[in-house]
């Protein structure tokens, strides 16, 4: 399969390599509507090459927008780029782009960051335009009346047609960017600094020795989903993070967004396509999103528990690793691998 660089050849004859290299660093080159940027990439022959003229260079959405008016835009996130980047790092992101666009219209629009999605990840993302809409933007999050349902493969056979996954999450000092469910032995500070986290599932199909799924969130977790699913025995598929074979990308796409619009008050619902390589490794498995989504019991609020005087360190996440006796695990129904989890 010919890499990105040798398709740009084609497109853009008698240019150097170095030309081409800097037209792609400065997101000039998009791949079936998407921005690319690593030459190296391979892209299949039916794929659309297109090159934007310099003076489009800023102005161009770099991403798709699948909505967008004078209060807010809902952007398409490749996976391999980041949402937003720290400012000592000043890496490109997903947020650094869509402000270059906004200044460039010349229209004095901001771009305010009101969600995230993993970097590996891709999919939806939701910015608002003023503070104000990003202060209700995030109320909606925060009452979780946004119906968020990503597409995800995991390792593994899950039996249960649909089901649900409760835990507390919290974050871990090390290893870093890690994230873990409490148990009753973890110590107070811990468990209080734990949240409530609560992930629906419905299968969508199945491929090999993979399971296709159609995921809501009820809360917006840090690694929620990825958490969860590794937790049961089925981690997505290449979150090498939580314990899955090393793969190209993260098996998890923000698929559908439904939110009542803050300003207007109409309905917004969004549909992201999903992406070939999904599509491929569970054929039509995601042709379409539920129309609906099955109703479970709402967790019931837990007692905090007392803070005890001085801090304690997060401990090393316990090992999730089964033996081999063929035994389902409950959340999902199906088999736990030996060896896979959170670890």
């Amino acid at each position: 399969m010919p890499s990105l660089l040798d398709r740009l050849q084609a497109v853009v004859p008698g240019a150097s390599r170095r030309t081409l290299r800097q037209i792609l660093e400065h997101s000039r080159v998009l791949v079936d509507g998407r921005v690319a940027r690593r030459g190296n990439d391979a892209v299949p022959d039916g794929a659309k090459i297109t090159v934007l003229p310099r003076a489009a260079e800023e102005a161009a959405p770099p991403v798709p927008i699948l909505f967008e008016d004078e209060h807010l835009l809902v952007a398409e996130k490749p996976a391999g780029l980041i949402t937003v980047s720290a400012r000592s790092k000043g890496e490109e992101s997903l947020w650094s782009s869509l402000r270059r666009m906004m200044k460039a219209r010349g229209k004095g629009e901001a771009i305010h960051l009101v969600h995230r999605l993993d970097e590996r990840a891709s999919g939806l993302l939701l910015f608002a335009k003023t503070e104000g809409v990003k202060r209700s933007l995030k109320a909606l999050f925060e009452r979780h009346t946004i119906d968020r349902r990503y597409a995800a493969i995991v390792e593994g056979t899950i039996l249960k047609e649909e089901g649900e996954i409760r835990s507390r999450l919290v974050p871990l000092d090390e290893p870093m960017h890690r994230v873990r469910s409490v148990t009753p032995k973890d110590p107070e500070s811990l468990r209080e600094a734990a949240k409530d986290a609560t992930t629906r599932y419905r299968r969508r199909g199945e491929g090999p020795g993979v399971s296709a799924l159609e995921v809501k969130l009820l809360s917006g977790r840090k690694h929620q989903i990825r958490v969860h699913f590794a937790e049961a025995g089925h981690p997505i598929v290449g979150d090498v993070l939580y314990g899955a074979a090393r793969g190209d990308r993260l098996f998890l796409h923000a698929w559908v967004l439904g939110f009542t619009h803050p300003v207007t008050g109409k309905p917004i619902e969004l549909v992201s396509s999903v992406p070939r390589e999904f599509r491929k490794k569970v054929p039509g498995a995601f042709d379409a999103p539920s129309r609906t989504f099955p109703a479970m019991a709402q967790p019931q609020p837990q007692a905090k528990a007392p803070v005890p005087s001085g801090g304690a360190r997060a401990p090393k996440p316990p090992s999730t690793r089964t033996r081999a006796s063929g035994r389902n695990d409950r959340r999902t129904g199906g088999p736990r691998k030996p060896g896979r989890g959170a670890r």
